[in-house]
């Protein structure tokens, strides 16, 4: 829901020439982030997993093993709240720009390939 409106408002700041080259870096970091957050919100899973049965009598009991995987997803859940309301309360604070089209504000365009065509 955030990512396109973030990417286009972001995309804006570029010239048309590095349109590509800041969606390759936009993408990239969407995938790198995506991979680091499963990869914390699985180690969030696993460790409260392993805290709740460190507190059970009988950690091989299937019932229990059970009862810790309920833990650890909660715990991994609370982790992916918490982290979904910093992310909506950071999207408050993206300055909006209003961009005309290529040609109606020539200072904007810094490509002067394009620059020239547009004179």
């Amino acid at each position: 829901m955030i990512t396109t409106p973030s990417q286009t408002n972001g995309l804006n700041q570029l010239s048309r020439s590095l349109y590509t080259d800041g969606s390759a870096i936009v993408n990239t970091m969407i995938q790198t982030s995506g991979a680091i957050g499963t990869a914390v919100a699985v180690s969030i899973l696993h460790a409260g997993q392993r805290s709740f049965l460190s507190q059970t009598r009988d950690p091989s009991n299937l019932s229990m093993q059970v009862e810790a995987l309920i833990a650890g997803i909660q715990d991994a859940f609370i982790f992916a709240s918490i982290v979904a309301i910093i992310v909506l309360f950071c999207s408050c604070f993206i300055k909006l720009i209003s961009v005309g089209a290529v040609g109606e504000n020539n200072d904007r365009v810094k490509d002067p390939v394009i620059k020239k065509q547009l004179i």
